[in-house]
């Protein structure tokens, strides 16, 4: 049995990171002190599909599998320096996303994908 990651899930991987590394990389220190949550960061992710990762393409989402989800999640763990928004985004995935994705109503997942 192959477990090397396919191609699709290498460009994935390096993308997340290139993608974390360049545009996630800010002054999170002040952010604590004052207590910011950086939206503009996590409109950046939705732009980018981070928290589409699980949602499948025929509702505007990125099709992943679980373990490609887990795997990009962990790649923007690694070059994103604000913990508070990598707990937002994996707590929105698993909290609201994902179920819905599996137990949503067609009603509930055109709703969800609408902008």
């Amino acid at each position: 049995m192959d477990f090397a990651w396919s191609d699709q899930q290498r460009e994935l991987l390096d993308a997340v990171g290139r993608f974390a590394s360049q545009q996630l990389n800010y002054n999170v220190i002040d952010n604590d002190r004052d207590g910011v949550f950086n939206h503009d960061a996590w409109k950046k992710c939705g732009s980018f599909g981070i928290q589409g990762l699980p949602v499948p393409t025929e509702h505007g989402g990125l099709g992943m599998d679980p373990l490609t989800t887990v795997a990009a999640l962990e790649r923007l763990g690694y070059a994103c320096k604000d913990n508070g928004l990598l707990f937002s985004i994996n707590a929105h995935l698993w909290t609201a996303v994902t179920p819905l994705v599996y137990n949503g109503s067609e009603a509930q997942k055109k709703k969800a994908a609408t902008p």
